[in-house]
């Protein structure tokens, strides 16, 4: 990867405890079928953070 490249990752983020059950779902499926969980922004950034890069944005997309 050049120095000037920018990461760019699509993928679920589970909200905090007691919001967003949509998640939460999907967290519990990756764990039954994959032994394997979904992030939290607070893991994303931390995962970043610990191989040289920094979170510049999140986007919520918009319902259908």
């Amino acid at each position: 990867m050049s120095p000037n490249a920018s990461p760019i990752i699509i993928e679920r983020v589970v909200g905090p405890p007691n919001e967003s059950p949509e998640g939460k779902f999907s967290d519990l499926n990756m764990m039954v079928q994959y032994a394997a969980l979904e992030r939290t922004h607070q893991e994303f950034r931390e995962l970043l953070e610990s191989g040289g890069f920094e979170m510049a944005e999140v986007v919520q997309p918009g319902l259908p």
